[in-house]
């Protein structure tokens, strides 16, 4: 259930005026290594969304090395959120908003990612193996090669 893991992100009254938060601002405030449920993925959204209209007690998602895996995420809006590491694979992003994201070294294979927008999108390293693609918006996104380094500080 999403009340035993502690929530990654920052509240919306003190985002940048940027609306991205800092790296070190990240790595303080990570879920990190969790399996997460289609509820708390729900929940997770619905915070998110707060944060992304400004509205109080919204937070920025950021997960690292998190399960995704086989989540159904169609229609939803994770714009600027972190998912550094995360695994994706089965997943069904069909229709979600992922813009300005940070997904590097994402893993996205086998997933349906039918007109997900990842216009300027950090996918450095991300992969997509017999992932289904098409109509995905790529406008802008980072796919340069990159490799996550698991232990380091």
């Amino acid at each position: 259930m999403f009340d035993r893991f502690p929530i990654a992100a920052r509240s919306a009254d003190s985002s940048s005026a940027s609306g991205v938060s800092s790296n070190k601002m990240a790595d303080n405030n990570a879920i990190v290594g969790r399996r997460i449920s289609q509820e708390a993925l729900k929940k997770l959204c619905e915070l998110h969304e707060r944060y992304l209209k400004g509205i109080p007690n919204g937070w920025c998602v950021v997960m690292k090395e998190c399960d995704l895996s086989g989540l159904d995420f169609r229609n939803l809006n994770f714009a600027h959120g972190h998912f550094i590491g995360c695994d994706f694979s089965g997943c069904n992003l069909e229709d979600a908003y992922f813009m300005s994201a940070n997904l590097f070294g994402a893993n996205f294979d086998h997933c349906n990612m039918t007109r997900t927008n990842f216009s300027r999108a950090d996918l450095r390293g991300a992969n997509v193996t017999d992932a289904e693609m098409t109509g995905a918006q790529l406008d802008g996104a980072d796919l340069r090669r990159g490799a996550l380094q698991i232990g380091a500080p």
